[in-house]
Parts: structure tokens; C-alpha cells; sequence
């Protein structure tokens, strides 16, 4: 399963690759997005930085939220 951005504009396909995952593949790819975020890096601001793997990692998150939105109590 690979991680990554090769386009700007392919967050739409990272949907569609995130939907058409199994909820055993999209918790797999979760748990390798966050281990390439976490720990986070700060900016000069004091600020997180947001790379392409906190995009990722948030769209992943989604999709989960959005499978299992009624099973929650």
C-alpha cells in the first residue's frame, strides 16, 4: 500500500482509492499515515506543520467516519 502525493489535485483520487479500501485496508493505511506524521513538526510560528501525510491521514479519518457514522452511540 503506498503513501503519498503525486499530484497536487489528487485528493479526489485518494478518496476514491480510500472508499474502495476494505475497513482492514483503510485501517492499515491509517496506522502507516500517522506513523509518518506523528510526531508532529512545528513552523516558525509554533504552529503543526500540515504535510501531504496529515492531508492523508484526515481524508482516511473521514471515509472512517463516514462508514461508520450510525454505529456510534
Amino acid at each position: 500500500m503506498s503513501v503519498g502525493f503525486t499530484e497536487p489535485e489528487s485528493i479526489d483520487a485518494l478518496r476514491i482509492k480510500l472508499r474502495a479500501m476494505t475497513d482492514a485496508e483503510l485501517i492499515a493505511f491509517g496506522k502507516e499515515t500517522r506513523a509518518l506524521v506523528y510526531p508532529l513538526t512545528y513552523g516558525p510560528d509554533g504552529k503543526p506543520s500540515v504535510s501531504a501525510f496529515s492531508i492523508q491521514l484526515d481524508e482516511a479519518r473521514a471515509e472512517w467516519r463516514r462508514r461508520h457514522q450510525n454505529s456510534t452511540p
